[in-house]
């Protein structure tokens, strides 16, 4: 992304709008049943510093699961689009906000480079386990911490290492990139 060049993105309705000039986290999935249950599916983001992310909408609502105010989901109380993740696990001086992939306008540039929980993901997902692929899948624990690599240009990132996880029934039937998102 040219440090010019603004992402943005919205919800389906178009309530809730987001800008950032930051360069942008490559896309991460996590598979866990909390991304499952809130999104339908999984969750699929990037991330930016929270101080250089503009979010415009006053249809913006944050949730917190009962128990967990360390995480907040931001999501658009008219249309019910799933927008944002954020995490109490990163201290304020350092804090990203996650903007689901989904959402972003036009194309992006952006790859999935890590894959969190791919043993947990639902019956109906296909994972790409080639040991040539340049996604990092994490069977049932995801990293420490969160990454925090940068990206001006996820095209040019190099290729991250292949971790080798437990496979599950899904491994290896259909090739991730055919899966068409």
């Amino acid at each position: 992304m040219n440090q010019n060049d603004a992402m943005n993105g919205a919800c389906l309705c178009g309530g809730v709008t987001w800008a950032t000039n930051a360069d942008v986290r490559s896309v991460l999935e996590c598979h866990c049943e909390r991304c499952q249950r809130l999104t339908g599916n999984y969750m699929a983001a990037t991330a930016a510093p929270t101080d250089q992310l503009d979010i415009i909408g006053d249809d913006l609502r944050w949730y917190s699961p009962v128990g967990d105010s360390n995480v907040a989901y931001g999501f658009c109380s008219t249309c019910g689009s799933t927008l944002f993740f954020r995490s109490g696990i990163i201290d304020d001086t350092n804090a990203l906000t996650s903007m689901c992939a989904g959402s972003i306008n036009g194309p992006s540039g952006l790859l999935t480079t890590e894959i969190w929980f791919a043993d947990r993901a639902a019956d109906h997902v296909r994972i790409d386990r080639d040991p040539n692929a340049t996604v990092e899948i994490f069977g049932s624990q995801p990293p420490a911490s969160l990454p925090t690599p940068r990206h001006k240009n996820p095209a040019s990132s190099p290729e991250l290492r292949f971790a080798h996880g437990q496979r599950n029934a899904n491994a290896g039937r259909v090739d991730h990139r055919d899966r068409g998102n």
